[in-house]
């Protein structure tokens, strides 16, 4: 790639900030054919979790600067029931219904996590929430 390295590369550090947000909650809406043995999130009710996280974050007035809720394709994580990923901390979510978008909300604007819907590191004991 010619003229790449041109763009200054720099080691990757907490200084660099996500633009205009200080969170970003990632909700898969992959929707996959029906009967896949994987199923998908969107026929989980995916599309319902971003509205709900969508409304929550409006309602509490934290939807401009605190963080934004975005739909985006397969997390590979289907089979764990609706996956939502959140970023800058990194902190996977799985089995996640319309109900829990206020506890997710409110967990991000306290700097904490929902301890009961957190997907382990596959090599963990712990399950993922049904």
């Amino acid at each position: 790639m010619e003229g790449f390295g041109a763009l200054g590369h720099v080691r990757v550090s907490s200084s660099f900030r996500m633009p205009i947000r200080e969170h970003y909650i990632f909700v898969c809406v992959n929707r996959r054919p029906p009967g896949h043995p994987t199923g998908s999130c969107a026929e989980k009710g995916s599309e319902d979790v971003l509205a709900a996280l969508k409304e929550s974050l409006v309602r509490r007035g934290l939807a401009k600067e605190l963080a934004r809720a975005c739909g985006t394709s397969c997390l590979d994580m289907c089979g764990d029931g609706v996956a939502v990923v959140v970023e800058p901390e990194h902190v996977v979510y799985g089995g996640v219904r319309r109900e829990h978008a206020d506890s997710i909300v409110e967990a991000i604007q306290r700097n904490e996590v929902v301890e009961a819907l957190v997907v382990r590191s596959r090599d963990s004991d712990s399950k993922v929430p049904q």
